[in-house]
């Protein structure tokens, strides 16, 4: 079956969900919105420069989750969704999906973002499949550490690839979309690359090389933080 690869953040989403997140987080009190502010706008440009350090950035991320119970996460993240999230998917996104689906493509977001906050946004768009980074859980706790492969760099590709060997799929005429030049070497293994919104690095690439460049949304020049 024909592969339809979707990064989530600046990509199917005009925004980054890490940053909605923390910003749903203050408006909780759940979280100190200075501090984390400043350590996510460093990260985010440590990432934009492509030199952005995988295991700090998740630590940063998955810290919040160690704060509350799960059944308070649950409900946090439902409103998070309602308030945060759907008024930022824009109806290309959605009509995006849905023409790949028309065309009995499988349909499958690939990102950075871990996968408690990214599984509520993959099931509201209605994908087949999602590789997100996985949060250690122990006692039905988040223990704020990262289980397995970040799904970052190469640590996404082998993650893809193993899932590929185990359910007979392959990269012939498949699709990737993103927003960043983090994920050339994911662009570099499709037939089918697409740029969405990019960064100026993957726009000249894109250039470069003929590939097609779209707009999604209404963010088209914001460097995002949480891709593939």
């Amino acid at each position: 079956m024909t592969l339809a690869l979707f990064d989530l953040d600046n990509t199917l989403l005009s925004g980054d969900s890490d940053e909605l997140w923390i910003d749903y987080l203050s408006q909780r009190s759940a979280v100190d919105s200075k501090r984390y502010r400043k350590n996510y706008e460093r990260l985010k440009q440590e990432y934009a420069n492509g030199q952005l350090d995988i295991k700090e950035y998740l630590s940063f991320a998955l810290t919040p989750l160690r704060r509350a119970t799960h059944k308070t996460l649950i409900q946090w993240r439902r409103e998070f969704l309602r308030s945060h999230i759907i008024p930022v998917i824009s109806k290309q996104a959605r009509s995006l999906i849905a023409s790949h689906k028309t065309r009995g493509h499988k349909c499958v977001i690939v990102t950075i973002t871990n996968q408690f906050v990214s599984e509520s946004i993959a099931a509201e768009l209605g994908v087949d499949a999602l590789f997100a980074s996985v949060p250690e859980m122990q006692a039905d706790k988040f223990t704020g550490q990262i289980q397995g492969l970040p799904c970052y760099g190469e640590g996404m590709i082998l993650r893809i690839e193993k899932w590929m060997r185990e359910t007979n799929e392959c990269f012939k005429d498949s699709y990737f979309y993103t927003d960043s030049h983090n994920d050339l070497k994911l662009l570099c293994k499709v037939d089918n690359p697409v740029a969405v919104n990019p960064d100026p690095i993957l726009l000249q690439v894109a250039c470069e090389n003929s590939w097609p460049v779209i707009s999604i949304g209404k963010n088209t020049a914001q460097q995002s933080l949480a891709v593939a």
